[in-house]
């Protein structure tokens, strides 16, 4: 999709989550897991070779271990805490101290993903349009493959630009540089993306196209 970012498309706690994995974070997962695993080795001489795993220059294995580890120990200081109307005892979790080898693994691992999301949420923030369901309080649409394949290409193009703001509104036309002015053609006012699918009475042939994509 023209003019849209990896958020898009990997991103988990957006408003319109796909169904694609992320290489990178598959990546990182896996580079952290290996860390977690030669440090906890039986072998002494594995133990205590200091390995290194070898990564690039803007992401380090380790580093990702060591925060993901500092994070998993203060939970451990914070306790177990109750969400909503739970009650104490309600939902059971496996803490970090108390953990066997697997159950760190899986551990270490949900955290580095989750470190991941914040980093793409947190980019998804700062940007201006793109980044504006941030701020939603609509209900989230998840698509599935089986929705993928059901739905015709135009609609799913209508989807995705209509969550990250890449419709052809009068108001993305001009930031765009494709348009003199912000202004719709009907009532004279600024168009953007909510006015654009569902604009006052007049019968425009783009607000047929955007409720029948809708």
């Amino acid at each position: 999709m023209a003019g849209s970012t990896s958020i898009g498309l990997y991103g988990r706690t957006n408003q319109l989550p796909l169904p694609l994995p992320s290489l990178v974070d598959k990546f990182k997962v896996a580079k952290t897991r290996l860390v977690l695993t030669l440090k906890q080795s039986r072998d002494g001489s594995i133990h205590n070779a200091g390995i290194k795993t070898r990564t690039g220059r803007k992401w380090s294995a380790s580093q990702a271990f060591k925060q993901a580890e500092r994070k998993l120990q203060h939970k451990v200081i914070v306790g177990i805490t109750s969400v909503g109307r739970q009650g104490l005892g309600y939902s059971k979790t496996t803490l970090w101290s108390f953990a066997e080898t697997t159950e760190r693994r899986s551990m270490v691992q949900d955290k580095t993903r989750a470190a991941a999301e914040e980093d793409r949420r947190a980019k998804a923030v700062a940007m201006g349009a793109q980044g504006a369901w941030t701020e939603w309080t609509t209900t989230d649409i998840k698509l599935t493959w089986a929705d993928i394949w059901r739905y015709e290409p135009l609609r799913i193009a209508f989807l995705l630009r209509s969550v990250y703001d890449l419709l052809p509104s009068a108001s993305n036309l001009h930031r765009w540089g494709l348009q003199d002015h912000p202004k719709c053609q009907l009532c004279d006012k600024t168009e953007s993306m909510n006015t654009f699918c569902l604009h006052e009475p007049h019968p425009s042939p783009r607000r047929q196209v955007g409720t029948r994509e809708n």
